[in-house]
């Protein structure tokens, strides 16, 4: 797939998190002009603050494993970008209400 054919480009998990001193594999799933998904592109991956967190062209983020914040990571295949919001924080959880939970009772 040439560059010039991708319509988007969206990083995902879309809300990551991470705790401090952990890694995450991050992925980019692309859509070309004809509606088409695309996984497993060689995305590049950078960090606004390295402080906090750090990557790799392969998609890895680590985290610091002093220094809690948040980083903007940047995607980019040809001329397609994205970009997410990093979290680091000390247990790794994001927000209240960031979770979609669904209570059912079964039984009498």
């Amino acid at each position: 797939v040439a560059p010039s054919t991708l319509a988007s480009l969206e990083i995902q998990p879309q809300q990551p998190y991470l705790r401090l001193g952990y890694t995450k594999r991050l992925r980019v799933v692309a859509t070309t002009a004809a509606g088409s998904r695309i996984t497993g592109l060689p995305a590049t991956y950078t960090s606004s603050n390295g402080a906090v967190v750090t990557t790799t062209d392969a998609g890895l983020v680590t985290a610091s494993t002093n220094t809690t914040g948040t980083s903007q990571i940047i995607a980019t295949y040809g001329a397609a970008a994205d970009t997410v919001t990093l979290t680091v924080d000390n247990c790794g959880a994001g927000p209240a209400g960031t979770y979609p939970i669904e209570l059912r009772n079964v039984g009498p």
